[in-house]
């Protein structure tokens, strides 16, 4: 079996989520294309369609029948598409046809007798491969109210297929190229900037494990890595020391040993904590970034072709053309009989209609990049947080935490959900960050609201009473905070993932960074975060803070300054 290190593991892992994240766009992206393809295929046949019935309708209305082939040649002969063309009268013969043999015989077709009988027309896919693929339309041709015949055209889509092939290489191609050229960049990055160092300490604990204390760490760096080899280097200078004087003191040798081994293996399970923390907030600060300068390109043409002026009105090309069509037929009708107008107010309807469906997939593309821009920022601000350490101020926590719930009060309440706060430790300060305080409390708040908001979905909707809790006190020099709800609870798998980053019970809208972001908070101010749900019952959240004594210093959020 093949042992990997710690490079070859990473690289196979970012590996592996690249190929799993391009192949799924791809997909995606693959799919989409066919669709709109399809689509536009059966809007094609369906303009056909009406444009064959209006001449048709017109030759019949000159009582020239026999001109209905020509129509059909015409037709034949402009569009390579259409691979047959049938026109069939109420007796289910076939007077005009693409395949002569057929004229003069009468058809069983169901669909045809039935668009002839009822007026319904049909669209359907025939072929029995991929290369003979083609979409079927049956049309009744009316004369007033009348079924006078029925038209049948037989439109090829076999090009679909090539195309989708086309595709399928392109994207293997790019596969291909983006997994090699993050390999190498992988390999290299970590072996300069990582591994080495790595491998170097690893190598001076191995010395210091056999007794040689007097070796010292070679990294001058000011990276964690780097302060991580001066405690190193300070560690083994104590432990020199110890040993020269436990050489006087043999009896008690035994549990210096003992002692200090247990501090050897606490380091090194710090720098596998560290270098796991490092590599995460790199990963997925990196990813963020080029994701958001990736996708901010697209979303400033998006806002360009879907844009609205100051006013909510619509301004997008597609509406802009649309205004323009208007326009030209109005100025073509002081120019043109009712009778010319009329096949090109039936194509002006028919590009409007395409405009407005092209209006409402850029609109839906927009929200979706809008999206994906507001979940690389929460990534983002995951890479960075422990960053902001400078910017700890003394502030009262239950004068923030009461703005927090009229923040949300209102809001709530429009979901019949209610907030219901008990404070207790009015007077007590933390050192930390308002804003960073602030988002753990809404972050919180917001989980209980979508938990009762799926609780009222439920059967016991019109039984249970939606109400938050929220209770604060002091507890052993802690400031203690507790959240509870009365929602659909956690089963205990789904609880013992909830701090887990990307962990979502919402895949749909959640990125599962909220919670994961939230104990992460919590952590670098010394407390900590617990959680206990049962199903059917709800959940309390409770986090617990160090208590920063007030020696005079103005602190954040007073309620006398209020």
């Amino acid at each position: 079996m093949i042992k990997l290190g710690i490079r070859g593991k990473m690289i196979l892992m970012v590996t592996s989520a690249l190929i799993i994240a391009i192949s799924a766009a791809a997909f995606m992206i693959r799919d989409l294309v066919y669709n709109n393809i399809y689509d536009q295929k059966i809007t094609t046949v369906e303009i056909l369609t009406e444009s064959i019935i209006h001449d048709i309708k017109y030759e019949k209305e000159k009582h020239a029948e026999a001109s209905i082939g020509n129509i059909i040649s015409k037709y034949m002969t402009y569009y390579r598409i259409i691979q047959d063309m049938h026109f069939y009268d109420r007796d289910h013969i076939a007077i005009a046809d693409s395949i002569k043999e057929n004229i003069g015989t009468k058809t069983e077709d169901p669909d045809i007798s039935n668009a002839i009988t009822t007026a319904t027309p049909s669209l359907s896919i025939t072929g029995s491969d991929n290369k003979q693929l083609a979409i079927r339309s049956i049309a009744p041709v009316l004369q007033g109210s009348k079924v006078v015949g029925a038209i049948v055209l037989d439109i090829s889509i076999s090009d679909i297929d090539e195309l989708i092939s086309n595709i399928n290489k392109r994207i293997a191609m790019i596969l291909l190229i983006t997994i090699i050229v993050a390999s190498i960049a992988l390999f290299f990055m970590l072996r300069r900037g990582m591994l080495t160092r790595l491998s170097h300490l690893v190598g001076v604990t191995s010395e210091i494990s056999t007794g040689n204390f007097n070796i010292k760490v070679d990294d001058s760096a000011q990276d964690e890595i780097g302060v991580l080899s001066q405690a190193f280097n300070h560690m083994a200078v104590e432990l020199n020391n110890t040993a020269l004087e436990n050489a006087e003191l043999y009896a008690s040798l035994e549990d210096k040993v003992k002692e200090r081994t247990a501090a050897l293996e606490g380091a090194q399970q710090r720098i596998l904590n560290l270098e796991k923390e490092t590599t995460e907030k790199q990963m997925a600060g990196g990813f963020a970034h080029e994701m958001r300068n990736a996708l901010a390109g697209p979303m400033i043409l998006l806002d360009k072709a879907s844009g609205a002026d100051e006013s909510g009105n619509r301004i997008g090309l597609n509406m802009e053309n649309s205004h323009k069509l208007k326009e030209m037929y109005l100025i073509l009708t002081d120019l043109l009989s009712e009778e010319a107008l009329k096949p090109i107010l039936d194509k002006m309807k028919s590009i409007f209609s395409n405009e407005e469906k092209l209006d409402e997939i850029l609109t839906m593309v927009k929200s979706s990049v809008s999206r994906s821009l507001a979940i690389t920022q929460q990534i983002m601000d995951y890479a960075k947080i422990g960053e902001q350490s400078h910017q700890n101020k003394l502030l009262y926590p239950d004068e923030l935490i009461r703005g927090v719930v009229e923040d949300y009060r209102e809001q709530f309440s429009l979901s019949n959900i209610g907030i219901d706060l008990h404070i207790g430790a009015e007077d007590v300060t933390i050192l930390s960050n308002e804003t960073q305080i602030y988002s753990v409390i809404s972050n919180i708040l917001i989980n209980a609201k979508d938990a009762l908001a799926d609780n009222t979905n439920g059967s016991d909707a019109n039984t249970k009473t939606c109400t938050i809790g929220l209770f604060t006190n002091c507890c052993e020099e802690k400031y203690v905070v507790k959240i509870q709800d009365n929602g659909t609870g956690m089963s205990p798998e789904t609880k013992g993932k909830i701090f887990n980053t990307f962990f979502s019970t919402k895949p749909d809208t959640g990125t599962g960074l909220g919670l994961s972001i939230v104990k992460k908070i919590i952590s670098n101010y010394g407390g900590a975060i617990e959680v206990e749900s049962e199903l059917g019952i709800g959940t309390i959240f409770t986090i617990s803070l160090p208590i920063e004594k007030n020696n005079g210093t103005k602190a954040i959020g007073h309620r006398d300054e209020l």
